[in-house]
């Protein structure tokens, strides 16, 4: 599934010498996740928003923009 491609690619950017806090650190400064602090620990959820405007603009691009009516 999912979980498993995620992982693998995490495994392997480790693997590189690449780490999660500066892609992270970039996804943030995107506000494509926000960041909650709780003691020793961080959380990361998906900014939805600005996914869904990505998907939409992407959408767009190759022509799937169905809510438009051509006249």
């Amino acid at each position: 599934g999912i979980c498993h491609r995620i992982m693998n690619k995490v495994h392997a950017a480790w693997s590189q010498g690449i780490t999660i806090s500066y892609h992270l650190k970039i996804l943030k400064k995107a506000e494509l996740i926000f960041e909650k602090k709780e003691k020793n620990y961080i959380y990361y959820t998906l900014n939805t928003s600005v996914v869904e405007e990505v998907m939409l603009w992407l959408s767009e691009l190759k022509g799937g923009n169905h809510d438009v009516k051509e006249e």
